[in-house]
């Protein structure tokens, strides 16, 4: 089994991490089976809106972004790790999932919004079903981030998560 490790996290060391790699060791998946791309060191450019990737183009910037988006095409198992800031997602997924919209440009265009009964459609777009999860922390109580939760639950559904799980831990400033 292929695993992906998009690590988010801002604090190496911190709460998210600590979680992360809680659930890593629960799978029993050592460091030799899983890649670990981390945003927070890699170059990811924001998207520039140029709609180069419509049709049948990728996108044309020259970045990490590339590398990513192969990496979540071929995995079996996505883990998205990330703390909440301001209610929402860590500036480094909100950046790389922008990049994303590639795919929506490109690939999906034509297809609705995934739903369920959708999971079939997209399964030919990339090439198979995932498993994935989301790994959220935040120091606030649980309702403070219901914004990071569902971005996180989109990003897993567009790459092929047929039912995203979710690890959280709140109050972590307490």
């Amino acid at each position: 089994m292929n695993y992906l490790i998009i690590d988010g996290l801002i604090r190496p060391n911190g709460n998210t991490e600590r979680l992360m790699q809680e659930h890593i060791s629960t799978l029993g998946v050592s460091s030799s089976f899983h890649t670990r791309f981390v945003l927070r060191s890699s170059y990811i450019a924001h998207c520039n809106g140029c709609n180069a990737c419509s049709g049948d183009k990728n996108c044309i910037i020259d970045d990490d972004f590339n590398k990513l988006l192969n990496l979540a095409k071929n995995a079996d198992y996505i883990i998205l790790a990330t703390p909440v800031i301001f209610g929402g997602t860590s500036a480094y997924v909100q950046n790389a999932l922008s990049r994303f919209q590639c795919l929506f440009n490109g690939d999906y265009k034509k297809l609705p919004f995934l739903t369920n009964s959708d999971y079939n459609k997209h399964s030919k777009t990339l090439g198979k079903l995932k498993a994935g999860i989301a790994i959220i922390t935040a120091g606030g109580s649980s309702g403070s981030f219901e914004s990071a939760e569902k971005t996180c639950n989109i990003f897993l559904k567009m790459l092929g998560v047929i039912r995203p799980e979710r690890l959280t831990d709140y109050n972590t400033d307490k």
